[in-house]
C-alpha cells in the first residue's frame, strides 16, 4: 500500500556521523516492529560495543572501512521522521580482485513508496557514479562476509543467522527501477531427524559410500578446537580463501575482517558440528554449521540489548537451539573429485542428529543457483530448496 506521506529531503551522512548512524539503525528496527518473520539485528553487530570490545559494521572502525568507500542516505519527512535508507558503496577490495568498476548498495529500508524509494536510489546511483563505477549492484550489506541479497520468497519464513528478512514490496520498486536479476542466492531446508525407513536407506547406503571413500583417500576428520583455536581458525582462513576464490562474488578477507569472523565462529560455534578434512594429513576441506541465534532472538525481539544476550548465552550453554545454519563449506580444487563433500555433508548430519543435542532442522545457504554439485550433495540428504534471495545489477550511465 503506498503511503501519501512522502520524504522532505534527503540527508547524506557518512560512517564518522555517528548521531545519524544511529538513526539509520534505530530506523530499521523500527521498520519491521510489526512485522513478526523479522529478527532485528543485534545493536553491537552495527554500531558495535565499547563493553564487549566489538566493531559495528556502520561505524568507520570496522575494518571493512579499511578498503572501502562508504556513504548512507536517510530520507526524512518535514517534521525530520527517518522514511528510507540506504548506503552506497565502492569496495576497493572487490573492484581490485575482479579488475572492474561495480559498485554497491546495501541497507536499503524503505516505507511503501515509490517516489521515497526512488529518490534513495537516485542518490546511490548518483554517488556511485561519481566515483567512477559502471554498475551498480546489491542489496550487499556490505560483502559477501555479511548478509546480503533481497529475499524475494518464503516470506512467512523466520530467516536463519545472517541472512536478510526483507518486505515483499522492495522486488518491485528495484524492478520498476530498471534493476535487474544479476544472481540468485539460494537456501536448503534439511530435516536433521527424520527417521523415516527411506532415510535410514539413504544413510546406510552413504555411510557405505563414505567409508570407502575415507579409506581409499586416506581422509581424516577433525571437530573445531575450543580450547586451542587457533591452529584451526589458521586452516579455516587458508582453506576459505582457496577453497572460494573462484566463486561468483567472493572477495578475500582481510586480517582484521577474519578476525572478527573468527571472534563469532569462536562465541556461538558447537565444535560438533565445524570440521576439518584431511587428506594425507594436508588440510582439504572444511564445513560448518552455526547454531540459529536468531531462533532465540526473535522471542525477546523487544527487549532491551543486555537482556537478550543473557538470553543468548544462556541458550548456548543448555544447548537448547532446534535450527541450524549450514554456512562454511569448501573444498580446495585438487580435492573436488574424490566424493569429500559426500563425506563432509553425511558427517555433519550424524553430527546434528546426536541426541546429546536437540537439533531437528539444518538451513543450507546462501548456495549460488549455478553450484549444482552442492544442491545436489544437499539433496542426497533430503534437502530442498525453499528461499531466494536475488542480487540485482543496474548499468550506470
Amino acid at each position: 500500500m503506498n503511503l501519501s506521506k512522502t520524504f522532505d529531503s534527503i540527508l547524506e551522512l557518512s560512517p564518522n556521523d555517528k548521531k545519524n548512524v544511529k538513526k539509520l539503525y534505530q530506523f530499521i528496527v523500527n521498520h519491521y516492529k510489526d512485522e513478526p518473520h523479522y529478527v532485528p539485528p543485534l545493536k553491537m553487530e552495527l554500531l558495535g560495543s565499547k563493553l564487549l570490545k566489538t566493531k559495528g559494521l556502520l561505524r568507520h572502525n570496522h575494518p571493512f572501512h579499511d578498503h572501502a568507500k562508504v556513504r548512507y542516505f536517510l530520507a526524512l519527512s518535514k517534521d525530520k521522521k527517518v522514511l528510507g535508507s540506504i548506503a552506497a558503496v565502492v569496495n576497493e577490495a572487490h573492484n581490485n580482485y575482479y579488475q572492474e568498476k561495480t559498485g554497491f548498495f546495501g541497507f536499503f529500508e524503505c516505507i511503501d513508496n515509490q517516489e521515497t524509494a526512488f529518490a534513495l536510489l537516485d542518490k546511490a546511483k548518483n554517488w556511485l557514479l561519481s566515483q567512477g563505477m559502471e554498475i551498480m549492484r546489491g542489496p550487499a550489506n556490505f560483502s559477501t562476509n555479511e548478509p546480503i541479497g533481497l529475499q524475494i520468497k518464503a516470506f512467512d519464513t523466520i530467516p536463519f543467522i545472517n541472512t536478510p528478512h526483507n518486505y515483499p514490496y522492495y522486488q518491485t520498486f528495484l524492478e520498476n527501477y530498471g534493476f535487474q536479476k544479476s544472481m540468485d542466492l539460494l537456501a536448503q531446508m534439511m530435516p536433521v531427524r527424520d527417521n523415516d525407513k527411506e532415510t535410514e536407506g539413504r544413510i546406510d547406503r552413504l555411510k557405505r559410500f563414505s567409508d570407502k571413500i575415507k579409506t581409499r583417500f586416506n581422509i581424516t576428520l577433525e571437530d573445531f578446537n575450543l580450547k586451542k583455536p587457533q591452529k584451526h581458525l589458521e586452516i579455516i582462513k587458508e582453506l576459505y580463501q582457496e577453497a572460494w576464490k573462484d566463486n561468483w562474488g567472493f572477495v578475500p578477507t582481510s586480517d582484521k575482517e577474519f578476525d572478527i569472523l573468527a571472534h563469532n565462529l569462536k562465541t556461538v560455534a558447537d565444535p560438533s558440528l565445524v570440521k576439518i578434512a584431511f587428506v594425507n594429513g594436508k588440510p582439504a576441506a572444511f564445513i560448518g554449521s552455526l547454531p540459529d541465534i536468531n531462533e532465540v532472538l526473535i522471542k525477546c525481539k523487544k527487549w532491551p540489548e543486555i537482556f537478550k544476550l543473557v538470553r543468548l548465552f544462556w541458550w548456548l550453554i543448555r544447548k537448547k537451539f532446534t535450527r541450524v545454519r549450514l554456512l562454511l563449506f569448501g573444498i580446495k580444487e585438487e580435492y573436488r573429485m574424490m566424493g569429500l563433500d559426500g563425506v563432509l555433508f553425511l558427517e555433519e548430519f550424524l553430527a546434528g542428529g546426536n541426541l546429546k543435542r536437540n537439533y531437528h532442522f539444518c538451513e543450507i545457504s546462501w548456495l549460488l543457483e549455478t553450484n549444482q554439485l552442492v544442491i545436489k550433495a544437499g539433496e542426497n540428504m533430503k534437502a530442498h530448496t525453499y528461499k531466494t534471495w536475488r542480487l540485482f545489477d543496474l548499468p550506470l550511465k
